[in-house]
């Protein structure tokens, strides 16, 4: 039996071609706590895990060094909170996710709820994960 929920992640999958990510986390400051925890999970996992605290210089222009690490991934996590519904940022960075997801090369991304705010109708219908339970970031809880 399993003591914690990540001895059942399945190991990353080399990077692709051209690829220097395997996972992309979007999410606003605000939630910038809670995304750390999932990015040292993750990291642990040994996945290569884009946060952009640790990946961009401040010298890079913002959302050109976005779009380049997104581009550069395999995968995407958009980490949801109430906050997330009056950002254009978060619905331009989103309709990135999703354009990326339907060209038909191999990227994923899903939904990540921090709180207990509704999934609005543009993110309901994709794959979500709620975490509302857990504030303080995904924990490495026994099974």
């Amino acid at each position: 039996m399993a003591k914690n929920w990540t001895d059942l992640a399945p190991a990353p999958a080399p990077l692709a071609e051209g690829k220097s990510w395997h996972v992309f986390l979007s999410y606003r400051s605000v939630n910038r706590r809670w995304v750390l925890a999932l990015y040292d999970i993750l990291n642990g996992l040994g996945y290569k895990t884009f946060l952009d605290q640790y990946a961009l210089t401040a010298a890079a222009p913002l959302a050109l060094s976005l779009g380049e690490a997104l581009d550069a991934s395999q995968s995407g996590i958009l980490v949801w909170s109430a906050r997330n519904e009056d950002s254009e940022w978060c619905k331009k960075e989103n309709a990135k996710l999703e354009t990326m997801e339907n060209a038909g090369q191999g990227f994923r991304y899903v939904i990540g709820r921090v709180d207990s705010s509704q999934v609005p109708g543009f993110a309901a219908a994709k794959l979500w994960i709620d975490f509302s339970e857990q504030p303080e970031g995904p924990a490495e809880a026994a099974c």
